[in-house]
């Protein structure tokens, strides 16, 4: 993403690596500006959420708007990429031209991910206030086959191949402060949740590697000395090896 002229209109584009030159540019309107951006994962386009705006399809130079959309996600389900959308309490499957596709999923709170990768089952966490449950859905119509209380609600969750959960959550290890954010691992057949980081500081978003075997997250630590009164936190990049399974 760039900006371009005196009023700083955003342009979202695609880049070859190779080269590094531009691709599929499109052009937002003056004064739109994106919350979020994602990338198909086999290049089909990209979803784009305007702050205090709709949600909008970029694909084959065209631009789609999703009205009504709160989240969306790009998965990989048996009959291709699609993406699943939610538009109000319902969660649905559309086509990558923004049509709307078989399935339909009713939600009682709001879609925090969706996990697909192109077999027969969804997964899909969905938080209502303070709780949050794991649903396990059919991939095509989004029946659901069953669905978990989780202990504590995860941000920026990772699947691992293996089934557990890894993010962010409220939990501590022995002997440390309550109540800091941690990175866990959560195990849906155990359910149990087992913090990996500790300390005071607070993990922010955490990121699994493709192999599943290390956790690369950042963390905020103290604010800067009050004599460069920046009024930000200073954060660092860090990783932890992910124990396996047992």
């Amino acid at each position: 993403m760039e900006t371009f002229g005196s009023n700083r209109t955003e342009a979202i584009y695609t880049v070859e690596l190779a080269s590094g030159d531009r691709r599929d540019v499109a052009l937002l309107e003056p004064r739109e500006r994106t919350s979020w951006i994602l990338a198909a994962p086999g290049g089909e386009g990209a979803l784009v959420k305007i702050k205090q705006g709709p949600c909008l399809l970029l694909a084959s130079g065209r631009r789609i708007d999703l009205p009504g959309f709160r989240r969306a996600r790009w998965v990989e389900t048996p009959d291709g990429t699609r993406i699943l959308g939610q538009i109000e309490d319902k969660a649905a499957l559309f086509d990558t031209d923004g049509s709307r596709g078989s399935g339909r999923l009713t939600l009682r709170g709001a879609m925090v991910a969706a996990f697909a990768d192109g077999g027969e089952e969804m997964v899909v966490l969905d938080k209502d206030g303070h709780d949050c449950r794991l649903l396990r859905v059919d991939a095509s119509s989004l029946a659901v086959r069953s669905q978990q209380v989780m202990p504590e609600c995860l941000t920026s969750p990772q699947l691992l191949d293996d089934g557990r959960l890894l993010g962010i959550a409220r939990a501590s290890m022995e002997g440390d402060a309550p109540g800091d954010r941690e990175v866990v691992l959560w195990d849906p057949r155990t359910d149990q949740l087992t913090p990996l980081s500790s300390g005071y500081f607070e993990e922010e978003t955490v990121y699994a590697s493709p192999d599943g075997q290390r956790a690369i997250f950042n963390r905020r630590i103290e604010d800067w000395p009050a004599k460069y009164d920046t009024r930000t936190y200073r954060r660092q990049v860090c990783w932890m090896d992910i124990p396996p399974a047992p």
